[in-house]
């Protein structure tokens, strides 16, 4: 069991699901792979003035972070 908070934290809900898919490499592989099964439909882009195939949609890399500053506590410090 999990607890997710939400509406700023006054209230919470329990689920059994504890993958976090949401975020890293395992969304990015989940959306590779909505991408190669819808990847014929078209999405409206750029306020709705223009469409575009799903499949025409480059992917992104994430760049490395190995060696890099890390910001914390609003700016004051770094890691």
């Amino acid at each position: 069991m999990a607890k997710i908070n939400r509406a700023r934290g006054t209230s919470s809900t329990e689920t059994d699901n504890t993958d976090p898919s949401w975020a890293g490499e395992d969304f990015k592989k989940k959306q590779a792979e909505i991408k190669k099964q819808h990847g014929d439909e078209t999405i409206g882009s750029a306020r709705g003035t223009s469409r575009k195939k799903l499949k025409d949609i480059p992917n992104t890399e994430s760049p490395e972070t190995e060696g890099v500053s890390r910001t914390t506590n609003r700016g004051t410090s770094s890691d």
